[in-house]
This record gives C-alpha cells, sequence and structure tokens, in this order.
C-alpha cells in the first residue's frame, strides 16, 4: 500500500532541515563578516585568459592579474630560473602558490615567500627573479632555443592554474 503524503514529507523532513542549515552555513561564511571574506572572494565562473610569448592575463571576478616579462634563464646548475613581474589590480589579495615547469615542480625561495607562496596585493606589482625579489628555481633546463618559449604552469590561491609560454634567454 503506497504511503500517505504525511509519511513521505515527514520522512524527507530531516534532509532539508540538513540541506537548509548546511546553505545558511555557508551563506554566512561568505559574508563580509567572515574574516578575509571581503578580501579573498572566490571566483564565481572560470577566468577569461588571454596570453602571447612571455606574458599572460586572467580576469575572473575580484580577480585581474597581468603577467609580464615571463623569461627563463639556463643556470650552471644544469637548472633554470623563472623570472617575470605579475600585477595585481584585482580586488583579491593572491598568491601565487607553484610552478610547474621544465623538470617539473620548481622551488619558490626569498624571504616574501610564505607557506602559501609568492604574496601579490592588491593594486602592487611584484618582480619575482631580480635581487631582493622571490625567487622561482626550475629544476631543468629549458629544451628550446634561445628566444624560443617553453611552456610553464602557474598555480594561484585564487586564479586557479593557468599555463603561459615563458620566453627562452640562455
Amino acid at each position: 500500500m503506497p504511503k500517505s503524503r504525511s509519511a513521505r514529507l515527514h520522512r524527507a523532513a530531516p534532509a532539508v532541515a540538513v540541506a537548509a542549515a548546511l546553505a545558511a552555513l555557508l551563506a554566512g561564511c561568505s559574508s563580509s563578516g567572515g574574516q578575509g571574506a571581503a578580501s579573498n572572494p572566490l571566483p564565481s565562473s572560470s577566468p577569461s585568459i588571454s596570453a602571447g610569448p612571455g606574458s599572460l592575463t586572467v580576469v575572473a571576478p575580484s580577480i585581474h592579474l597581468v603577467i609580464t616579462d615571463a623569461k627563463i634563464t639556463s643556470t650552471s646548475n644544469g637548472g633554470a630560473t623563472l623570472s617575470m613581474t605579475v600585477l595585481n589590480s584585482g580586488t583579491a589579495t593572491e598568491h601565487l602558490t607553484s610552478v610547474n615547469g621544465p623538470g617539473g615542480w620548481a622551488t619558490l625561495s626569498g624571504t616574501q615567500v610564505s607557506a602559501a607562496g609568492i604574496l601579490l596585493p592588491v593594486g602592487t606589482s611584484v618582480g619575482i627573479g631580480g635581487t631582493n625579489e622571490p625567487q622561482i628555481a626550475l629544476k631543468q633546463a629549458p629544451t628550446a632555443s634561445p628566444g624560443g618559449t617553453e611552456q610553464v604552469s602557474v598555480l594561484f590561491a585564487l586564479a586557479g592554474q593557468v599555463t603561459l609560454q615563458a620566453v627562452v634567454s640562455h
């Protein structure tokens, strides 16, 4: 015999209550009262990306990052360094968290590097690879000839992973 409508509703009530509680909890976490929520909103859609050799622009809600002068330079130990400038003109503080290039995952170092990665404050342009700047050490020298490009994946905390073509200079 089919169950009555009230019996079906009674059985569904706990699930509805849990869903409502989760929705309220998540809404509370994303309000401007939550710590860091106003300064680090997550993008609600996939970022728009435009790129050329040595440059890349990422645009999404609260995110506007411009990478310029991305260059790979071979080192005497068989590795390479990645240098670039990253402009953060969005409304959210961002971090460059990791890089994958020739030879695998790169090492980020320097006094400006924390466990979260390289800080990219809103409204600033951050140089990477120069004197007194954060450093990115690649495990392997590029295979492309000078003037060519080498693919490098850069992971940002909010913008996610993007791929750029860094110009090779030996």
